[in-house]
């Protein structure tokens, strides 16, 4: 979109035909180029009128908003299913809990984005597989395997919803880069929505009690139960007709934990030192050692993508290639930790899982890392920071479906 525009920065047609094709990527786009677009009165006047078109919040189009609605009877449906049929609710929300959450979202992106045929008979054939896969197959409710694929469901899920996302064109790299700002964006909207909800859940319940009813179970069970599982979509909806409602908030966000979390885990790691515990001996720490991992990775991958959004100064360079270092290091831990547990206790779908997402982020990291360092010593390399983060995502998801797929078929379900 930003080279379109560019491109037909004279021609008044064109960028018209351009902004009504997709309002809300012209917008931010838009956004992005003003420093490129100061001496062009034509920019001049659609900055005018763009930013007059974002002083108010729109809610989307009327058959977005009946989306939004019939979503969230279907998802409220769902919540509701194991009090109608008396189904185990921890094996339920374990097994389809992700589906809920996600499920709608990626069919609002696959009908918004217009995706052909044959992409949407992939989503759906690999939604459907998966869905059976998790509920009719005779599971022992005991197994790692099980366990496994239930933590992993959300992941795949999020692929899907990636490439809802990204629409007909999944290899491209830039659209890559906004799934994850949009993520982002999203934990902020939701956030701020969810708090909203709990605000107003709370006077309504107080409210009615101070007149003597208690509606308590009634509300939660018919109203929250409605409600909840469709603040994603109603987040989403928010995000795609206004860009720049948190353009901000997200790399302020980004700009402020990388630090942060870079300090905690020096000290961390020294204070490991002088540890009783150690991840070579206690099984519960290397989990949480993994889990911490995990959650760090998550906070480089969304830092990149919010930072790219702008030229990467030398400052954010280097606080995101020192965090990649340290998590390298944690990272090299915790393979090592697996590695020995491996030898000497042999093969489990635990330690399966866990090497091989160990090796996974070990190469994401080294080949970020290895752009980073490009990018601080040559700033015209700072996007391809962005390009090398993205363009490793799909190997996760290979892994992923191997691990709901794959392992039950070597160690039973």
């Amino acid at each position: 979109m930003k080279d379109q525009i560019l491109s037909n920065i004279g021609e008044p047609a064109n960028l018209e035909k351009l902004y009504r094709s997709n309002p809300s990527d012209f917008k931010e786009s838009f956004f992005q180029l003003q420093e490129e677009l100061t001496d062009s009165p034509m920019a001049a006047f659609w900055h005018a009128r763009l930013q007059t078109d974002t002083e108010s919040i729109s809610w989307g189009t009327l058959s977005e908003r009946w989306f939004l609605l019939v979503g969230a009877i279907i998802l409220g449906i769902g919540m509701k299913l194991p009090s109608w049929f008396s189904i185990k609710e921890d094996i339920y929300f374990g097994r389809n809990g992700a589906f809920l959450a996600m499920g709608a979202l990626i069919a609002f992106f696959a009908w918004k984005n217009r995706l052909k045929q044959k992409t949407v008979i992939w989503i759906g054939g690999i939604l459907g597989l998966t869905i059976l896969h998790i509920n009719v197959w005779p599971w022992d409710t005991e197994t790692d395997t099980l366990t496994l694929a239930s933590l992993h469901l959300p992941l795949l899920f999020w692929g899907l919803l990636g490439w809802s996302f990204v629409g007909n064109e999944p290899w491209n790299l830039r659209k890559r880069i906004d799934f994850i700002r949009f993520n982002g964006d999203m934990v902020i909207v939701c956030t701020v929505l969810a708090l909203a909800g709990l605000i107003t859940t709370g006077i309504t319940l107080g409210l009615f009690q101070l007149i003597g009813l208690e509606i308590t179970a009634f509300f939660t069970n018919n109203i929250i139960l409605f409600l909840l599982p469709s603040i994603p979509l109603l987040a989403a909806l928010v995000l795609l007709h206004n860009p720049s409602l948190v353009s901000k908030v997200s790399p302020m966000v980004a700009k402020i934990f990388s630090p942060l979390v870079l300090g905690i885990l020096v000290i961390y790691l020294i204070s490991m030192v002088f540890s009783t515990k150690s991840i070579y001996t206690d099984r519960e720490f290397l989990l949480l050692f993994n889990i911490l991992l995990i959650g760090v990775m998550a906070l480089i991958v969304f830092s990149i993508g919010e930072s790219s959004k702008n030229s990467l100064g030398k400052l954010q360079l280097f606080t995101l290639f020192a965090l990649a270092s340290v998590t390298l290091i944690i990272n090299s831990l915790a393979l090592h930790a697996i590695s020995l547990r491996i030898l000497e206790f042999g093969w489990t779908p635990n330690r399966i899982a866990v090497l091989g997402s160990n090796l996974l982020m070990l190469t994401h990291l080294l080949l970020v890392n290895g752009s980073l360092f490009i990018a601080f010593w040559d700033s015209n390399k700072a996007p391809n920071v962005g390009w090398t983060l993205v363009r490793f995502l799909p190997y996760y998801l290979f892994w992923i479906a191997f691990v709901i797929f794959g392992l039950p078929l070597f160690f039973g379900f």
